[in-house]
């Protein structure tokens, strides 16, 4: 047999064995791009829980002072401001409110028992101004104190979003890189294949016109 024949089937083995390795690379690099990109979504994913876990307690403390509001002020059909009343009941219990008010009417009732008109129906007013007016201060403080956990509620809502946008759109670069990696990678297996298919061919072909 020509040595020139032997060199040719040694080259056209060659070839065939260099597009296998070829492509088993290209499946490995396609299986490595696979797998970083599972770790990176599992990262992104994780920090993902950990920000919404944070912002969670905000949010929700936000949305029962939005209720309360609603429910003092009357916006949704329904409420008739009980909620709102027995909440201000209770923050009034909880305050110095008690304390106030006692101070105060002890200054009044002063005034009018040195004037000897304790009892009086202008004393009793007095009184009762000055509970309404102290009332009313707290109040505010009341209202207040849910705007402000409304607000906080909405600013968590706000970032809330802006983190499961940020995920979104890392989760789709990792997957769209994910995606050109793989293809790039078998597009040169099978570049390598075709050439290697194309060198065994050309070898055939100058074998059989010069020994055929």
């Amino acid at each position: 047999m020509p040595a020139a024949i032997i060199g040719g089937a040694i080259a056209a083995v060659g070839a065939v064995g260099s597009a296998v390795v070829s492509s088993r690379g290209a499946s490995s690099a396609a299986n490595a791009t696979t797998q970083a990109a599972d770790r990176s979504a599992a990262v992104i994913e994780r920090n993902y829980d950990l920000s919404s876990a944070a912002l969670r307690p905000w949010q929700q403390s936000g949305l029962g002072a939005n209720a309360m509001l609603n429910d003092y002020y009357g916006i949704n059909p329904g409420q008739d401001g009980a909620n709102s009343q027995n909440a201000f009941r209770s923050f009034i219990q909880n305050s110095d409110y008690g304390f106030q008010f006692g101070q105060g009417s002890n200054r009044v009732n002063s005034g009018y028992a040195g004037a000897g008109t304790l009892k009086s129906g202008a004393a009793m007013r007095a009184l009762e101004d000055y509970r309404q007016n102290l009332q009313q201060g707290y109040r505010g403080e009341f209202l207040a104190g849910l705007g402000n956990q409304q607000a906080l509620g909405a600013s968590a809502a706000s970032a809330q979003a802006g983190v499961s946008q940020n995920a979104g759109n890392s989760l789709a670069n990792v997957y769209t890189q994910q995606g050109n990696n793989i293809a790039n990678a078998r597009l040169v297996g099978s570049q390598n294949t075709a050439n290697a298919i194309g060198s065994v061919a050309n070898t055939a072909g100058y074998l059989y016109g010069r020994y055929g």
